[in-house]
């Protein structure tokens, strides 16, 4: 499976090999998730750095006007470490953070 995904708004839509979506496609040409999942294939062979854009948490805008801010890889590998030790959690251990999606991206 080739999957490249855009988070950014400088990004180059010319170089997006697939477009996968939740739920059933609105447009022609993507794909839904459930799809791409049973497609099979070999992992996309990427490198990514801890510098690279992992995840987009919104605010609220409480103090301005609502706005995304960026975690790149390295921040919440160091978090998910951070609870790790905080909750004294043990390889065999699996925990389930539950948050709404419209707080992400």
């Amino acid at each position: 499976m080739n999957v490249k995904a855009v988070v950014t708004p400088t990004a180059n839509l010319m170089n997006v090999v697939k477009v996968i979506t939740i739920g059933k496609p609105q447009t022609v040409g993507y794909h839904s998730y459930v799809s791409a999942l049973f497609e099979g294939g070999e992992e996309p062979e990427i490198e990514v750095s801890e510098e690279d854009d992992l995840e987009i948490l919104y605010t609220s805008g409480t103090t301005g006007r609502p706005k995304g801010a960026l975690f790149d890889h390295k921040r919440i590998f160091n978090v998910g470490i951070s609870v790790t030790i905080n909750m004294g959690l043990r390889p065999h251990e699996r925990i389930l953070n539950v948050a709404p999606i419209f707080h992400s991206a």
